[in-house]
């Protein structure tokens, strides 16, 4: 049991001892306003880093000091970070768009912090499709290192994901529709998108899946493949795009239906088409 403050070494009173004080109370307000001025240090090196403000390797050691004054368990410090790693994605996302410089200041915000950025990412999932979004309207498509479709020549495959491919039937139960953004293939199109919405009726219209497959989004065409059935749709035909918050549908010249797929993420799936369009 302690005798005296281990801060400033004042004798402990019976109280004190009882609770097993390691400083006394003057020194416990001091010790947690020293820790709040360190954790404002540590958030505020880091937005400069996000700003570009200052370079990460030139506050690298002021950082970890300050992370270390702030003495935050690490639940405390994973919420902190996630906190300033979102205030600086959307300070890069206010104009829809992420350079590479940008992108090379998160990565930096991400080694400072000890997390790498997919697994900050992972720690917020709502801000991954936006960023991809954004780094696709600076021009910057992904890459798909082995498509399961054949390629070809001189085409690229940038983006596959798991799709279900709609359609309407008749019956008893829900009806519904998709309500989202309609918009011709044009450069520098934001996404501001619905989703499904449905309510019951005795007799109407509902979306199924008439089968679940891959949607291949390359340089010049969508391809659906299913076990059921398999869909290419050239960008070349292509007259617009509708785009829901999990969906996305082609209008083509050379089809009378508008073919409809269920996606994770429209606003990622239409980004694409949407870049690869421009450089036909």
């Amino acid at each position: 049991m302690a005798e005296s403050c281990q801060r400033c070494g004042a004798a402990f009173g019976f109280m004190d001892k009882a609770r097993r004080r390691t400083v006394c109370v003057p020194c416990q307000q001091v010790q947690e306003q020293e820790r709040a001025q360190a954790r404002q240090a540590y958030a505020g090196l880091l937005h400069q880093v996000a700003l570009g403000t200052v370079a990460a390797d030139d506050v690298a050691t002021d950082v970890a000091g300050w992370r270390a004054a702030a003495a935050l368990g690490p639940a405390d410090l994973a919420n902190l970070d996630v906190q300033i790693w979102r205030e600086a994605v959307e300070t890069v996302l206010a104009d829809d768009i992420v350079t590479e410089t940008e992108e090379d200041r998160l990565h930096s915000l991400g080694r400072l912090m000890g997390v790498d950025l997919p697994a900050l990412s992972a720690l917020a999932p709502d801000l991954a499709g936006r960023l991809m979004v954004a780094r696709i309207n600076d021009g910057r498509l992904p890459q798909v290192a082995v498509p399961t479709i054949l390629l070809k020549r001189g085409e690229t495959a940038h983006l596959e994901i798991p799709a279900g491919l709609m359609k309407e039937v008749i019956g008893r139960g829900t009806r519904g529709a998709y309500s989202g953004l309609s918009f011709r293939v044009a450069k520098g199109v934001r996404f501001n998108t619905g989703g499904y919405r449905g309510q019951s009726a005795v007799l109407g219209s509902h979306l199924v899946a008439a089968d679940q497959g891959t949607l291949t989004l390359t340089s010049t065409r969508a391809v659906f493949l299913g076990p059921l059935k398999t869909m290419e749709l050239p960008y070349a035909k292509l007259l617009s795009v509708n785009v829901f918050s999990d969906g996305i549908q082609f209008q083509m010249s050379n089809r009378q239906s508008a073919p409809l797929f269920r996606v994770a993420d429209g606003n990622v799936a239409a980004a694409v088409v949407n870049a690869a369009y421009q450089k036909l």
